[in-house]
This record gives C-alpha cells, sequence and structure tokens, in this order.
C-alpha cells in the first residue's frame, strides 16, 4: 500500500490536479512543452538515488531533447502566467519521482502498479471533486447530452489516457529503467501542439517541424543507441 500511496499522490493525483490548475491560464501547447521537463527531474532524481553520475550520451540526449522542445515553439513573452507555469513544472517534477520509485517495484507486473495507483490517486482526488463548484453542482440543470458528454470525456481520459496509458508506461519503466522511460515525454510537445492547433486555434510555426526533429533525435539519443534504440523503445511499448 506504500508503493501504491507514492505512485498514486504523484504518477495521478498531484500532477492532475496541477495540470488541471494550469489549464485555466496556460495554452495546451506551452503546458505540453513544458511537461517535457520530466525526463531532466528524473534524470538527476535517479542519478541521485544510485549516487551516481550521468553518462555523457543521457546528458547530451536530455540537452538536446530540451533544445528540441525550445525551437518547438519558443519563448512567448506574452503568455507568462508565473503561477501556471510553475504548476506544470511541479506536474513534471511528480512525474520524475513517480518514475524513479516505480524503478524501485519492477518486480510487480506493470497492470498491478497502474491498477494499484490509480484506485488510490481517485480516491486521494475525490474530496476534490466534491468541493469544488463545476458541472457536478450544476448537474440537475444541465441536459442529457451535456451529461452525455461529461461521461464520454472522463471516460476517454480515465480509460485510454490513464488506465491504458499508464500500464503500457510502467511497463516500460519495468523494462528499459526510468530515466528512459520518460524520455518519451519529449513526444507529448509534438501532439500538444498539434490538438492546440486543430482544436483550441493556437498557432503553429515552421518551427514546430525542426523542433520536433531535434526532440525525437534527443530522444533516441538518451536511449544510447540512435535509430536502433528507438525501435527497440517502439517494440517494447507494443503489447504482448
Amino acid at each position: 500500500m506504500r508503493h501504491y500511496a507514492v505512485l498514486g499522490l504523484f504518477s495521478f493525483a498531484l500532477p492532475l490536479l496541477l495540470f488541471a490548475y494550469a489549464a485555466q491560464s496556460v495554452p495546451a501547447s506551452l503546458m505540453a512543452i513544458l511537461n517535457a521537463t520530466s525526463p531532466m527531474f528524473g534524470a538527476v532524481l535517479g542519478a541521485m538515488r544510485a549516487r551516481q553520475a550521468l553518462a555523457a550520451s543521457r546528458v547530451a540526449g536530455l540537452i538536446a531533447g530540451t533544445a528540441g522542445v525550445a525551437v518547438l515553439v519558443g519563448v512567448d513573452g506574452t503568455v507568462l502566467h508565473p503561477a501556471g507555469l510553475l504548476a506544470v513544472l511541479g506536474a513534471a517534477l511528480s512525474y520524475g519521482v513517480a518514475t524513479v520509485h516505480a524503478a524501485s517495484a519492477r518486480h510487480l507486473e506493470p497492470v498491478v502498479s497502474a491498477c494499484g495507483s490509480t484506485w488510490v490517486g481517485a480516491a486521494l482526488l475525490a474530496p476534490a471533486v466534491l468541493l469544488a463548484p463545476g458541472p457536478l453542482a450544476s448537474a440537475p440543470a444541465l441536459p442529457a447530452a451535456a451529461l452525455g458528454q461529461i461521461a464520454l470525456v472522463v471516460l476517454v481520459l480515465g480509460v485510454l489516457c490513464t488506465g491504458v496509458a499508464f500500464q503500457l508506461y510502467f511497463r516500460l519503466v519495468t523494462e528499459v529503467g526510468p530515466t528512459s522511460a520518460l524520455t518519451v515525454t519529449y513526444l507529448v510537445p509534438l501532439f500538444g501542439v498539434l490538438w492546440g492547433h486543430v482544436f483550441l486555434d493556437e498557432p503553429l510555426h515552421w518551427h514546430t517541424v525542426l523542433g520536433g526533429v531535434i526532440v525525437v533525435a534527443g530522444t533516441a539519443l538518451t536511449m544510447g543507441s540512435g535509430v536502433s534504440g528507438m525501435r527497440s523503445l517502439l517494440a517494447r511499448v507494443r503489447p504482448a
């Protein structure tokens, strides 16, 4: 239960709550980009826990990935919300803590860690759902179609984006280690910027393509074996 409590807090409850808070003031694309700092936090925390220095190739990969994130959309001086930005960075740090901790329980099946931590995270967030104003507070006044849309969103976020995704993620932590597993976060900005542009009309610039190439290259370099490392990573993510 201690293992599930730590994972539930740092993998689910805390980061999701921080992201929900940040989303009120920070664009989705910028949130996705800042979330890519998770590998840096995980690498530093993992090295501190193991009391060893990071390999030069991993440092180079982390630097390259961070540079790609910077190129992806650049720095928008017109959108600066300190509290929201700190919340996103806090969520990224939380993911780093959770991933390093998950590596200490590699004897557990990924589905076990995913299920146990999800239930604990849900229990930790339940009081916030009851106390915070939102759609639930006005549920009796909402039409059936709106309630159906809310239920569909909850199911998609909970089942696909959380339950299924984290089962694959914990499997990755078990097979390739916490730092390498966190490098997949570098791919989040690509999709974050894309969905932000398609659904939220956020700007899409030429440097998105350039930044995406650098991000993927940095991810492969952090894996330690270039293109073959990326192929190995993708192969490990596929369900058995």
